[in-house]
This record gives C-alpha cells, structure tokens and sequence, in this order.
C-alpha cells in the first residue's frame, strides 16, 4: 500500500515544482497565504510526508507511548498508516485501545482513505 502510494506521490513531483516555479517567477504566489488557484491546484493532489518524515513520526509515537494521535491534514493517508501502526503497537503493547483521527479539508482527499482497502 505505502509503496503504490509513495509512488503516486513522486509522479506528481514534476507538477507541483513546476507550478510553484512558474508562480514564483511570476510573482503570484504568496507562501504565508495560498490563494484559490494555488488551492484548486492542490486540491487532488497527494501530499506525502517522504518516508524519512514518516518514519520519524512513527518512532515519535512509538517513544511517546501515543495511543491516540490527530493528524490535520490527512491527505490521501501515506502518514496516517504510519501513526496507525505505531499506536497499533503501543496499544497492543499496554493491553488496550488505540485511535488515530484524520482531518482533512478536500473531502476528495478525504475519500481515498476511507475506501481502503482498495
């Protein structure tokens, strides 16, 4: 699953550079505030941690002994099998339950997860 998603995620490398590039060149594009064209832009797209940053997340939970996480900004969910797994772990680890919460603003984006697995 993270290997089919990490993947989509690089094919979509190209775009989101070239985007940006052409915006800051033009000087369009402001990095405190996106505008709508900037959010209509990312709207289908994945935004993944890489998995140094995944992992690094993971490990945090891991060493927190997190059973229970939020995550904003869930995507199309490459973190959150991270953090799940993690709080799996603690979980299983203390005898009891875990749960991990995913906020995510595109309700597109927010229906890829729910329809694993696929």
């Amino acid at each position: 699953m993270l290997d089919r998603l990490y993947s989509a995620d690089s094919g979509q490398q190209a775009d989101l550079t070239q985007y940006f590039t052409d915006r800051a060149g033009a000087g369009t594009l402001n990095w405190r505030q996106l505008d709508h064209d900037a959010h209509q832009f990312l709207a289908d797209k994945l935004v993944a941690l890489d998995p140094d940053k995944a992992l690094f997340c993971h490990r945090l939970c891991l060493a927190l002994r997190a059973t229970r996480v939020v995550e904003a900004g869930t995507s199309h969910g490459v973190s959150t099998l991270h953090l799940a797994q993690a709080v799996r772990l603690v979980s299983e680890a203390g005898g009891g339950d875990g749960v991990v919460i995913g906020i995510e603003y595109e309700p597109d984006k927010a229906a890829v997860p729910r329809r694993w697995p696929p």
